[in-house]
């Protein structure tokens, strides 16, 4: 895996400027932090800074501090929400009230058409979100699902089990879906809203007081999965950090394609469970462009939005 380097394309010692970024960069559209200080929120009602209102439907706006690009994050409060995300040394707190069934979303440059991460399926360089998790007790969490989605008003999801309706007509996630007893990681998808999401479980166990990073990329319409920046089907010998980890390999998930035309949007869902529930942090985030981290090459040139 090719990370980023700002420093790539500059000549050591000597200033860089605004047109040896990426014109990807100078538009948004991508995001790195890792670890931020403290949030600033803003609620619906434009209130700077703002504490949660506690009010289910509720749109609220962070900014985060030092992010690399884009640093905006709209979260949608999917059940009323008292607690606000908060930075801990961990990373970003982000269950909000930590109760059983509580749920809320995150949108990396909001739910709008022309947020700067979208992608129209078949026609934009391919994009990627990359989330690096910390969970005192996944038993706690039921639902998870990190991936892209239909841009489209903001629904509350039955659920994303696999006889739930998670009611966003396509998207493709990676995450919890399943019953507090072993959460495995899972994919969860639905094309063209059949009523049901569709689970398969790769049988990799989340293990609790480890660091794990999940990624979901598209490319040519077409969904791939990683965990610990590994393809499910390959041996993964580590955390999400590099730390060591008892050898799992997970099954591949069923291919899935999007529909071409979609606006895409990348997304992050998290309910708890009736379980005690456990603190999940969000360590680090990254989002944006395959082209941005050198995994995309061929969609080099102009970038439209």
């Amino acid at each position: 895996m090719v990370d980023f380097n700002a420093a790539d394309g500059t000549q050591s010692f000597t200033r860089t400027f605004g047109n040896q970024l990426s014109e990807g960069q100078r538009k948004g559209k991508y995001m790195l932090f890792d670890r931020p200080g403290p949030l600033t929120i803003m609620n619906s009602a434009g209130a700077i800074p703002a504490l949660m209102t506690a009010a289910q439907g509720q749109i609220d706006t962070i900014l985060v501090p030092g992010a690399f690009g884009n640093n905006m994050l709209e979260l949608f409060q999917t059940t009323a929400q008292t607690l606000a995300p908060i930075y801990n040394a961990k990373g970003i707190l982000i269950g909000g009230d930590v109760v059983d069934n509580e749920s809320v979303e995150y949108v990396p440059g909001g739910n709008r058409a022309e947020n700067p991460f979208a992608y129209v399926a078949g026609t934009d360089p391919g994009v990627f979100i990359r989330a690096t998790l910390e969970i005192t007790d996944s038993s706690g969490s039921d639902q998870m699902c990190l991936g892209f989605r239909k841009q489209e008003a903001y629904a509350v999801p039955v659920s994303f089990l696999t006889t739930g309706d998670a009611l966003y007509t396509d998207f493709a996630g990676i995450g919890f879906s399943g019953t507090a007893a072993a959460n495995l990681v899972k994919s969860m998808t639905d094309i063209g809203n059949l009523g049901s999401t569709t689970v398969f479980s790769t049988g990799f166990t989340w293990a609790d007081t480890k660091i794990h990073q999940l990624e979901v990329r598209i490319s040519k319409r077409q969904v791939q999965y990683l965990i610990n920046g590994s393809r499910p089907g390959e041996r993964i010998t580590k955390d999400g950090i590099g730390g060591a980890l008892a050898t799992q390999t997970p099954l591949v998930p069923p291919a899935y394609t999007f529909t071409a035309g979609l606006n895409l949007i990348p997304f992050f869902f998290h309910r708890y469970d009736a379980t005690t529930p456990g603190a999940v942090y969000l360590r680090r985030l990254e989002v944006g462009q395959l082209l941005e981290v050198g995994l995309q090459p061929e969609g080099r040139g102009p970038q439209a939005g």
